[in-house]
């Protein structure tokens, strides 16, 4: 066998004295894992059968690289294979995923299956020995120029008897969004890798679209004090809204937020609760004028009645127009609100993304580079005011 082949026949020595073979997979892309073969040399067996294990082992280490060289050259093996989209959908369910996860593998396999739609496939003759190269790269193309982007909570019922949006206005799907859902595609292969469904990811090599920065649209302290003194269009959605931007909480968890999570500590008042996005435990102080807006305390939810986030921005919308102010405000912006105030307050950037609950300070240098081009503005804008004619003569 040559060096440097990506599937290698071993042997691995038993107590009762048999070898057992198994194959040492080590592909560009993937973990590195061993498939064991369950035949036998050697011990007890005797010397035709030790040789004809030996051939058997290896026909199916050959075979195995005749599988991988096939995927590497865009060819698909004859072999039968479980339906991609049904793995696809059993991906989706995976116990070992978050369920905020669960929900955007969901999401991705609705695209997969728009994809095989628009291009006259039934879904029921993919196999994932079918999917090759070139398949992933036209499905890569559909994603980002082809694909009709669709809300969230599409057609689902939300407060009043109401249903939330069907579509966006948008012509296709951001590229981050294409990034995010050809993610999951590739991990779906990659998996079937591991699986041994199939030899080679052939989403391998292929360039994942650029995110791109999206624009994080926040209050100042003046804005924030304007929506205070205006009357809410929905009581406990203007109330979650603000203390969303005095604590940073995400909306996943401010809806979650149940009475008996919120106590005291030292003297202050302290919500735990484990982020729904990350799973990671929390414990944050929050100030008296944050605990006013939680309301009066019972046995349920703080926020009892919140509706989903469509109706939710729906009524923050109205209440920023009353209040004067032209930005467009959702009710994650509340979340942006807080960060950048805490920046601008002095706050360091690892206080902050402990606050956020960040998982990586990478996240937390986007408001950091916010407040960094609020103050050179600021600078820009004395220097405009005094007037740079008049030099630094002494």
């Amino acid at each position: 066998m040559r060096i440097g082949e990506p599937i290698k026949l071993r042997w691995k020595a038993l107590a009762d004295g048999r070898e057992s073979a198994y194959l040492d997979i080590s592909i560009s892309g993937t973990r590195r894992r061993k498939e064991f073969l369950r035949v036998y040399r050697g011990g007890t067996l005797g010397r035709r059968e030790s040789r004809d294990a030996e051939r058997l082992a290896a026909a199916i280490c050959q075979k195995r690289l005749d599988e991988y060289n096939l995927a590497r050259s865009g060819v698909t093996a004859l072999r039968p294979h479980r339906l991609f989209v049904q793995y696809y959908a059993d991906c989706c369910e995976d116990e070992a995923l978050r369920p905020s996860t669960r929900v955007s593998w969901r999401t991705s396999l609705g695209h997969v299956r728009r994809y095989l739609a628009a291009r006259g496939i039934d879904e029921q003759s993919v196999t994932i020995g079918d999917i090759d190269n070139r398949l992933c790269r036209d499905y890569l193309s559909f994603l980002l120029y082809e694909e009709m982007p669709t809300a969230i909570n599409r057609g689902k019922e939300v407060s009043g008897g109401r249903r939330s949006r069907q579509s966006s206005s948008k012509a296709h799907l951001l590229p981050s969004t294409a990034a995010l859902v050809w993610s999951k595609f590739k991990a779906c292969l990659s998996k079937a890798v591991s699986d041994g469904h199939i030899p080679y990811n052939p989403a391998n090599g292929i360039q994942r679209p650029r995110q791109q920065q999206s624009r994080r649209t926040f209050l100042d302290i003046g804005e924030v004090r304007a929506l205070m003194d205006t009357a809410y269009t929905n009581d406990v959605v203007c109330r979650a809204f603000l203390f969303s931007c005095l604590t940073g909480m995400r909306y996943s968890d401010i809806s979650l937020l149940s009475w008996d999570m919120v106590g005291t500590f030292d003297g202050h008042h302290r919500v735990t609760f484990a982020q729904r996005k990350t799973g990671g435990q929390m414990y944050l102080d929050i100030s008296d004028l944050a605990f006013g807006y939680m309301g009066q305390r019972s046995d349920g939810l703080v926020f009892a009645g919140l509706p989903l986030p469509p109706s939710c921005n729906a009524a923050i919308a109205k209440w920023v127009k009353a209040a004067g102010i032209s930005k467009r405000v959702t009710f994650h912006s509340a979340r942006h609100t807080a960060a950048v105030a805490m920046l601008t307050a002095g706050a360091d950037i690892y206080t902050v993304s402990k606050v956020l609950g960040h998982t990586s300070l990478s996240s937390t240098q986007v408001y950091a580079d916010i407040v960094d081009g609020k103050r050179r503005s600021a600078v820009d804008a004395l220097a405009a005011l005094v007037g740079d004619d008049r030099g630094t003569e002494m």
